[in-house]
């Protein structure tokens, strides 16, 4: 038998098979003594951004994850496309020194935020970021990309600007890529498939 024990929101995943479990006749006893585990590897990608969810950048090391990572940022409707997202860090880079002023939120969902240099007032720069963005990589190793949605986040202290991302619920899209895992498992072995704990009382 194969048994699969999944905790989506704590991001794990692994499968038991039991060799010498119940075979035809179930009245006779299992040793069910000879086990194989196997916990499903996960992507660089996807190890990448569920590490760093909620957890606050710099100005300057924001943008520098976005253009690590600009590859996974995909382009659908309703959001920006990785040309779009690197011009955004390449602005928080150029405005690494420049004092936060102010922001206003745009129709589009997108927020405008105003920069001045401390040394200057008069001097005033503006750029645009996105208060939401999508992603598109493969949950586990060498499998299926998947899109994930992510909103960006900020808060001012100081006039300098701190930045985090959260992730929109992960654990949905780590469940359709183990729905697909579970699919294969099932169709490849053939044996019988259970979900759950095989040795809890």
């Amino acid at each position: 038998t194969v048994w699969c024990i999944a905790d989506y929101q704590a991001g794990k995943v692994k499968f038991t098979g039991i060799l010498n479990d119940h075979g035809e006749d179930e009245t006779k006893a299992a040793w069910r003594d000879h086990k194989a585990s196997f916990s499903p590897e996960f992507s660089e990608e996807w190890n990448r951004w569920t590490g760093m969810h909620k957890k606050p950048f710099t100005q300057i090391d924001f943008a520098a994850f976005i253009e690590d990572n600009l590859k996974d940022i995909a382009s659908v409707d309703g959001s920006p496309t990785g040309a779009q997202m690197l011009e955004m860090a390449l602005t928080f880079e150029a405005n690494q020194d420049m004092r936060f002023k102010s922001a206003i939120r745009l129709q589009n969902g997108g927020v405008q935020m105003s920069f001045v240099q401390d040394d200057d007032a008069q001097t005033l720069q503006k750029m645009q970021v996105f208060d939401r963005f999508s992603l598109g990589f493969p949950v586990f190793w060498n499998g299926d990309a998947y899109k994930l949605d992510a909103r960006l986040r900020y808060r001012v202290r100081d006039g300098k600007l701190a930045f985090w991302f959260e992730l929109i619920r992960q654990d949905k899209v780590l469940e359709a890529a183990t729905q697909t895992l579970i699919a294969l498992i099932r169709d490849k072995t053939g044996n019988p498939f259970f979900f759950g704990e095989p040795f809890s009382s």
